[in-house]
């Protein structure tokens, strides 16, 4: 065919194609890597799980010429969801929601309607120079996934678990009892009622004992240090050495999702697990980072812009002193 309008399930590893109100429906894997790497023109709703899973194949995906997906992010990024439905609604478009091929029914359709909003608001050079290749970087790096060191992240455990253990040990010999930590009731209790410590807070269920007032307490008893320091311990075993490891797979990487079209700025979120999220701000933290590396002979790069939003308000405003400033790599604050 000259071009075809497509959504794949990368859960079932079906693909659905639609051209000319006819319906093609197939799980076959060698027939849809040779629909994706084929040079006909596609649009599709969606279009990085289906890159992943050609990269997973061994082939390419070719020719995507719009992804409705993205598209729909680009005109309202302030949106909670994008799902074919809720956009159909939104540009008048009618649903069958009883159908089981609604989706790719009404594809072609929205297609042309979302194609003619992005040439209206002078985006198509973002959807397609920028945000739609996007997608096809993201989908690489979810495929290739970052290398760690499980054995490190394991030994890092253990050290954690024994610090864990002795802190823990403080704690009951300053309170004179043992109780669950974690339990912001009993540990509500142990500080107001057998500690007398000056109560701020009082909710539903007792006593408050976030961060906030932990560190107002501080300087009244030297439980609180090692209290705080017990829920960082805690936090960094349970979320960035257990929750991580789970993640790991056989090939020693930990493949996670990156998702385009979640947040409102336009930055990329993670997710399973969240890989923009590994601690830096103490110095346990940063041992995590140690724990991602790199394949022999190569190196991790970090790079980020300098001053990047106040640049592009220089390019937009016009304004010549701040343009010059820049320009003279002169420290603008």
């Amino acid at each position: 065919s000259h071009k075809a309008d497509f959504i794949f399930d990368s859960k079932t590893c079906l693909i659905k194609v639609i051209n000319e109100d006819v319906i093609y429906t197939t799980d076959n894997k060698d027939i849809i890597l040779k629909i994706f790497s084929s040079s006909v023109p596609k649009r599709t709703f969606c279009a990085k799980p289906a890159y992943r899973f050609a990269f997973e194949n061994g082939s390419v995906l070719n020719n995507i010429k719009f992804d409705s997906e993205i598209a729909a992010y680009l005109i309202d990024p302030l949106s909670t969801e994008y799902v074919i439905e809720r956009l159909c609604s939104e540009n008048a478009i009618e649903y069958n929601s009883s159908d089981e091929n609604a989706d790719i029914t009404v594809l072609p359709l929205l297609c042309d309607r979302m194609s003619d909003k992005i040439d209206s608001l002078d985006m198509t050079s973002l959807l397609t120079d920028i945000e739609q290749p996007l997608t096809e970087v993201l989908a690489s790096m979810e495929f290739t996934g970052v290398k760690t060191d499980t054995d490190g992240v394991k030994k890092f455990g253990e050290m954690l678990t024994k610090d864990i253990s002795q802190c823990q040990d403080e704690i009951y010999k300053l309170s004179g009892k043992e109780f669950n930590i974690s339990s912001p009731k009993q540990l509500g209790d142990i500080l107001f009622n057998e500690l007398k410590l000056p109560a701020k807070k009082k909710t539903k269920s007792g006593y408050s004992t976030n961060a906030e007032v932990l560190e107002e307490l501080r300087p009244v008893h030297p439980i609180i240090d090692l209290i705080l320091k017990y829920r960082q311990l805690t936090k960094l075993n349970s979320t960035y050495v257990d929750g991580l490891l789970k993640t790991v797979r056989d090939d020693s990487r930990i493949h996670t999702v990156f998702k385009q079209t979640e947040t409102r700025t336009g930055r990329i979120s993670s997710t399973e697990p969240n890989m923009q999220n590994i601690p830096v701000r103490t110095e346990l933290g940063r041992e995590m980072r140690k724990f991602f590396t790199c394949d022999e002979g190569k190196v991790l790069l970090d790079a980020d812009y300098s001053q990047i939003e106040l640049r592009i308000m220089a390019h937009i405003c016009g304004d010549k002193n701040m343009q010059q400033a820049f320009l003279e790599d002169v420290d603008i604050h």
